[in-house]
Order: C-alpha cells, then structure tokens, then sequence
C-alpha cells in the first residue's frame, strides 16, 4: 500500500487542514520528487523502496489523522477491515456513545485487500458523516493480476454511488509506476449526501464487482 505523488495531490485539492482524515492501511508515501515547493524532504522516497509513513506528514501538515490497519504499525489502529467496528465506541449495536466522524476518508489501495469488501464500505460509512468525501484509488479490472481480491470498474461505482445515495463526484482511470500495461487503477471520489443506512451485504453483492 502506498500513497504516489499523483494521489496526494489529488486528494489535497480538496483537503486542507485542520480537517480529519481517516486513512485506511498504514500507507507510506512514495514520492521521490517535490510534488509541492513546501513538501518537507524528509517526506521524500528516493529510492521509492523506503517506508516513509504518510501519518507523520498529515499530522505535520495539521490534519487529525486516524489511520486503520491489521498490523497496527506507524500509529495504525490494529483493527480488521472486514469485521465491524466503531471509533469511539465499544460497538455498533449496542453502544449509543457518539461515535467519531471524519471530513475525509481515504483508500489507496488497501479496500481490494479485504475479505469482506461490503464490511469494509460499511464500516467507512459509519464514520461519515453528511458532506464527508471519499476517495478510492483501487486495482482496474484486468490489471495488477493476483494483486489483491476484489477489481472495480467504472460500472462498479457508478452502481454503488446508485446504492448507497452518495453523489459520485469524479470517476477516471489512471496507470501507477509507469505501467501501462496492466498497472491501471479506477480513481473514484465520492460524497455522502443523505444520512442513510448503509446497503445490506445481499443488495450488495449484486454489484459488478470482479475478482480479477
């Protein structure tokens, strides 16, 4: 999982501090040039094999960032993507603590790695709130073979935004490290627009998502 130049500056279009972002995967940063006059060098990936943890440059920056993966590494809250959980309660069904909410929420590259693909959407929809934006850089169908386990296209989004109620904002296809081939990528960033409950799991695997 990692975040390149071209995805940062994407999502900083939209993003500016002090905004909240919740991050999923512990992502590193691959970026061997400047992709702004002010980023930091030490944010900077020469040799693009580092770990450069993106946390650190988020917070730096002045965002409240919480970041979610398995390993628990880099300041990632060690949670599983496909089973439930909520940030700032003990759970879902039977805790009515508020629970914590984020401007932005972010998949570079992690959501096609996950089990259970409609848990994971799940759990990012429970911490949206209205106005919230997401933004998913996810393998195209066809491409990085054996990757990961879920492959999306623009049908696929298309037909989500359609379930869920979210307005899809921008939809395009991108290659990452230089291959055109078969390193293509589906850039989707949406918006919640409803406060709406999420999808069921049996309405959702009627969508066109692929395994490879």
């Amino acid at each position: 999982m990692g975040i390149l130049s071209e995805n940062l500056t994407w999502l900083l279009q939209y993003a500016k501090p002090p905004a909240t972002i919740l991050e999923l995967g512990n992502q590193f940063l691959y970026i061997n040039t400047k992709p702004f006059p002010w980023y930091d060098d030490k944010y900077l990936n020469p040799s693009m094999a580092a770990h450069v943890a993106a946390k650190g440059f988020f917070k730096d920056m002045g965002f409240g960032h919480v970041s979610v993966d398995i390993n628990g590494e880099d300041g990632a809250l060690a949670l599983d993507l496909s089973k439930p959980f909520t940030l700032g309660g003990i759970s879902p069904e039977f805790d009515p603590t508020p629970h914590i909410t984020f401007d932005y929420i972010t998949d570079f590259g992690t959501s096609e790695h996950i089990p259970s693909l409609w848990q994971c959407l799940e759990n990012l929809h429970r911490h949206a709130r209205v106005g919230t934006q997401f933004f998913h850089v996810n393998p195209l169908t066809g491409n990085w073979p054996e990757h990961g386990i879920w492959y999306r296209d623009e049908e696929f989004y298309e037909a989500f935004a359609k379930l869920t109620g979210y307005e899809l904002l921008e939809l395009k296809r991108d290659f990452a490290c230089g291959n055109f081939t078969d390193g293509w990528n589906i850039w989707a960033r949406l918006k919640k627009v409803q406060d709406t409950p999420f999808p069921t799991s049996f309405n959702f695997s009627a969508l066109p998502v692929k395994l490879k």
